[in-house]
């Protein structure tokens, strides 16, 4: 407090002033030790950092004809391939700042970086030029920060006084486009002897926007890049036992199936706490704590036996791809990688990124954070497994979604399979009156803004609706429409992924005021909904 004495027409006053409160500044930091083992390189990262893997590079499904033949291939930006291969690793600190590190193994890829291109030909016109030959001008540095900062034209500036163990180090201003950003660019000198090495770094950082860019690189300058040394260089153990088999399961993938398998699990690579595991069908990424080695076998477990449900409902294609899975310990950061758009969700299967990514419960016990995961992973776990089965297509809303729901209230016990009816779906459908809300016209032609409708309302009716009439038609043994939904998944084959006409080609010869009628009398009648409980169809015995 202050203490000021003001003389007003020769009169003294004395006062006081508070301190006027407001919120601090944060202050950047750089206290937490690390250790890289894989890249042989020790230094300080932001006080409470977590690990923040990036994004599977976005996909580009084409499709090609020539003559009578036609297929699909699957692409990648040239640029977002290059990027992930520079990737070495990513941190968010408490106030929100991140840091990504990459290791300048590669120049950018020449020519079209805008044309897809598959990831063998990538491979093959990548250069194999190590790192300690490039680099050799600032042009070529430039170039690459250009590139992987997404900043056109960037300027750099020669850093002083810095150890010899990362001289020269430049630094690269990004103020125009990224004003919060800014890249330091180092030349590591690792090993000893024959093992001797040049590595180029580059430490990018986006700061929390209260932070002041003057004050924050003089602090990178003295206590982030005052950090760094090398140390031995060695990849770490993987933390699951079960790994040490992970190649011998892969062993019959292509080369490009491996090659795509290999940079997901290098995402994590340099991250603490995250894990990966391999099966015969999926990788699971996840850095979920200590205390669930068996959950996630309980998970391979529970996988293995609903795949097996899933391929008795459409067959599984000869070019099925490796699932990922990828598992976030806790909501926040689930929320972070998924984005604003999907923080609403509890799971998210992303065609365009080829990933399942799935969200732990908040506010449950450990036993109900497990339930809810796996209930979470058998829903989107069939749109992964639809997607591939039917040559990377989605089926109609009402197809995709009804038996999501309905394999979400899947019950894996002693090897076997049931399925319960979803509560809340069913809660909605026996409180419907109306035979104009169950319209199944209505609800087979809806597309996917139809369906995901803004009202709440009428998007969990049609969820609902959908489940009802999947479970409907897969639970009913009475039904005299039991084969539909094969009849469907033929249509959507033979249709080449085309859903509107798979549903007209399953309604052939179907009176559909009949299957209306028939479809509610279903909801309406007791006996026929305990019987529906007591019948598995995917129980060989019945």
């Amino acid at each position: 407090m202050n203490t000021f004495r003001l003389i007003f027409f020769g009169m003294a006053f004395t006062f006081s002033v508070l301190p006027v409160l407001g919120i601090a500044r944060p202050a950047l930091m750089f206290i937490k030790p690390t250790d890289l083992p894989d890249l042989g390189l020790r230094l300080k990262l932001m006080p409470e950092s977590r690990e923040a893997p990036p994004a599977s590079p976005p996909v580009f499904l084409c499709q090609f004809t020539r003559g009578d033949q036609t297929w699909k291939e699957e692409r990648f930006s040239p640029l977002d391939l290059w990027k992930q291969g520079q990737y070495a690793g990513q941190w968010v600190g408490r106030d929100g700042s991140k840091l990504l590190l990459a290791v300048m193994s590669q120049l950018p890829p020449s020519g079209s970086p805008a044309q897809p291109v598959t990831r063998a030909l990538y491979e093959q016109q990548t250069s194999l030029a190590t790192n300690s030959t490039l680099f050799s001008s600032e042009s070529d540095i430039a170039r690459w920060v250009s590139c992987f900062s997404d900043y056109p034209h960037p300027v750099g500036k020669r850093v002083d006084k810095q150890a010899s163990k990362i001289s020269p180090v430049y630094v690269f201003r990004l103020d125009n486009l990224s004003p919060n950003r800014v890249a330091y660019v180092f030349r590591l000198a690792a090993g000893a002897g024959k093992s001797f090495r040049y590595i180029w770094i580059c430490a990018q950082f986006d700061l929390n926007t209260d932070i002041l860019m003057e004050s924050a690189c003089d602090i990178i300058e003295k206590d982030f890049l005052g950090s760094i040394s090398a140390t031995t260089q060695s990849r770490p153990a993987p933390a699951r036992e079960a790994l040490t088999k992970a190649g011998e399961e892969a062993a019959d993938a292509s080369a490009d199936l491996k090659v795509a398998q290999q940079q997901v699990i290098n995402s994590i690579r340099n991250l603490k706490g995250w894990w990966y595991d391999v099966t015969p069908n999926y990788i699971i990424l996840s850095n979920l704590k200590s205390g669930s080695d068996s959950f996630v076998e309980q998970l391979k477990i529970s996988l293995k036996l609903i795949r097996s449900a899933y391929r008795q409902c459409i067959p599984e294609s000869l070019n099925a791809g490796i699932g990922v899975i990828r598992i976030p310990a806790t909501r926040q950061e689930y929320c972070e990688y998924v984005g604003e758009d999907s923080r609403w969700t509890s799971g998210l299967w992303v065609p365009r990124r080829k990933e399942l990514v799935l969200c732990p419960a908040d506010n449950q016990s450990v036993r109900g954070k497990r339930q809810s995961l796996l209930h979470t992973a058998f829903h989107e776990g069939f749109h992964q497994y639809a997607y591939y089965a039917f040559g990377q297509a989605n089926p109609s809303m009402w197809f995709n979604e009804g038996y999501a729901q309905f394999f979400e209230n899947a019950v894996v016990a002693n090897g076997r399979i049931s399925i319960e009816e979803s509560p809340r779906a069913l809660a909605l459908v026996t409180s419907t009156r109306s035979g104009s809300e169950m319209d199944l016209r209505r609800l087979l032609s809806l597309s996917w803004q139809e369906f995901y409708d803004s009202d709440d309302k009428i998007r969990t009716r049609n969820y609902a609706f959908s489940w009802a009439f999947v479970y409907y038609l897969k639970k009913d043994a009475s039904s005299p429409f039991t084969e539909l939904l094969d009849r469907y998944v033929a249509a959507f084959q033979s249709n080449g992924g085309n859903g509107e006409k798979a549903t007209e080609s399953m309604l052939a010869g179907v009176d559909l005021k009949r299957l209306q009628l028939d479809f509610e009398r279903f909801w309406q009648s007791n006996s026929r909904q305990a019987a529906a409980r007591r019948y598995n169809p995917f129980d060989s015995r019945q």
